[in-house]
């Protein structure tokens, strides 16, 4: 699972990003890896660290839900595409090592 997420508004001057992945670690452990921020800019970075995939699973797909509920769109809905906004010399997702599509 995968998800780049965006809410953009221009009214109110917000273009901000989240980035949800999942990935193993050297330990047999899953990682959840996440960042957000404003778009066009690296923002912040944090991986949560689960004992089993399911447990990554529901915790990767409980941040999602809770971005969707505060208005953040799939980014391809919105027209955008994370590979486009991580090719930016600006932009440049923390996780880009672990992500399925860099």
């Amino acid at each position: 699972m995968s998800a780049y997420l965006c809410k953009i508004d221009a009214a109110g001057n917000m273009a901000r990003f989240h980035h949800v992945d999942l990935a193993p670690n050297l330990f047999g452990e899953v990682c959840v890896p996440r960042a957000w921020g404003r778009i066009g800019m690296q923002g912040r970075a944090m991986v949560e660290t689960c004992a089993s995939p399911a447990a990554a699973q529901a915790c990767a797909t409980r941040l999602v839900r809770a971005k969707l509920r505060r208005g953040y769109v799939a980014a391809s809905s919105r027209g955008l595409w994370h590979p486009e906004l991580a090719a930016r010399p600006h932009h440049t997702c923390p996780f880009s090592a672990f992500c399925r599509n860099p």
